[in-house]
């Protein structure tokens, strides 16, 4: 490298299951917090912002130009294509089978969302914007099918070819070809390229190599496409978990599900070649409101960590598990209901006579105005309360 320059950073990326462990992800926010919609009908700044720290960030650089997008901006289009989300005055809310989504496999849940999407462009209705896929339209099955199975017989292409060499194929050697239509079918098709590619990479079917961009089917779109088996067992010592809660991962040791389950229970905090976490209150009650098991993530630590479970986190898990300090807010009567008399009470400590109260039906369960449910919001959180919106 010529001095003064940087060289530029090789790494290869695959986003394994993250943006389905996001769609669950992104529910839980919906139900803790409420997704409140500006005037515009448009997601809000801070929630923009605040997702893109809550959730896991899948790769999409492979386009620089898309790579700015939000996570939360891909998520509501295709949670609305599952209908698990709707308008309801100026909130984006759950609905129907929500719950199912979050019990749901992580397999079952990809194969469901990419049958969902491959069927998406036959719809004739139309959405609200802040449920339509404006950034990158949703792909067209047909140019999707012709990428796999083109990227598929070259093993592993730089991105660049794929594209160039679809164009030909289809555009320029077609019989249909004709030179005063050539400019209107390029940006055409260049964009459909450009939405099976990049949702190839989103929904974890396709491995990205930097700086060059050479792409390959990845392991999960091996299994997904061809049915080739994945990686089934952990292998001790695929993790090391120190006194302090951390967590190092090695992603060659521990299989798809398992590295699912921790980044379900654990807060991800840095990945080059080895994953690191850390478990901590928040991140493993919200694991729990994922609706993932306590007994798999500790079997799993158990049979994957390269020494004996600290004591602390056993005890850790116990509390925690045990202590989930659960609020459940109801819309339209807006009935405020705690597990523990307790909560309740320290939770009237903080909204009595703030005119939020308009009754207290018994230990647990009080009635609240109906304009003060973001208020309460936040004072439950001022006090590690987690809450659970009904809407």
């Amino acid at each position: 490298t010529k001095r003064g320059t940087r060289k530029r950073q090789e790494k290869v990326v695959s986003n394994d299951l993250d943006f389905y462990t996001n769609i669950k992800k992104m529910i839980v926010y919906i139900s803790r917090k409420g997704l409140n919609l500006a005037k515009s009908g448009k997601i809000k700044q801070v929630d923009l912002k605040e997702t893109e720290n809550r959730l896991l960030r899948p790769d999409i650089s492979l386009f620089l130009e898309k790579s700015q997008i939000y996570q939360i901006e891909l998520l509501l289009p295709v949670m609305r294509l599952l209908d698990i989300v709707r308008v309801k005055k100026d909130d984006a809310v759950l609905r129907n089978n929500y719950e199912d989504v979050l019990k749901k496999d992580l397999f079952e849940l990809m194969k469901q969302v990419i049958q969902e999407i491959g069927q998406s462009r036959n719809r004739v209705v139309r959405y609200e914007d802040v449920f339509e896929s404006l950034y990158v339209p949703f792909f067209l099955k047909p140019v999707f099918d012709e990428c796999v199975e083109f990227i598929k017989r070259r093993n592993r292409v730089m991105y660049t070819v794929v594209m160039a060499s679809l164009i030909r194929e289809k555009l320029v050697l077609s019989k249909k070809f004709k030179i005063k239509d050539f400019q209107q079918d390029l940006i055409e098709l260049r964009k459909e390229l450009t939405s099976a590619l990049f949702f190839l990479q989103l929904l974890g079917l396709m491995r990205v190599e930097y700086p060059d961009r050479w792409v390959e089917i990845s392991d999960l779109g091996r299994h997904y496409f061809n049915g080739d088996q994945l990686k089934e067992q952990d292998d001790p010592g695929g993790i090391i978990i120190n006194p302090d809660l951390s967590l190092i991962a090695i992603p060659e040791q521990i299989t798809l599900e398992s590295l699912s389950l921790l980044k379900m229970f654990a807060e991800l905090k840095s990945f080059d070649n080895v994953y690191t976490f850390q478990i901590t209150r928040e991140s493993f009650q919200e694991g729990l409101l994922l609706k993932a098991k306590k007994e798999d993530f500790l079997d799993f630590l158990n049979r994957a960590s390269a020494n004996d479970l600290p004591q602390n986190l056993l005890f850790s898990i116990e509390d925690w598990s045990n202590n989930l300090p659960l609020v459940t807010i109801t819309d339209e009567c807006v009935v405020v209901q705690t597990e523990d008399p307790n909560h309740m009470e320290l939770l009237l400590g903080q909204i009595s006579g703030k005119k939020i109260v308009l009754q207290k039906i018994s230990s647990t369960t009080v009635l609240i105005d109906p304009e003060k449910i973001y208020e309460t919001i936040g004072y439950a959180e001022k006090l590690n309360l987690i809450v659970r919106l009904i809407r």
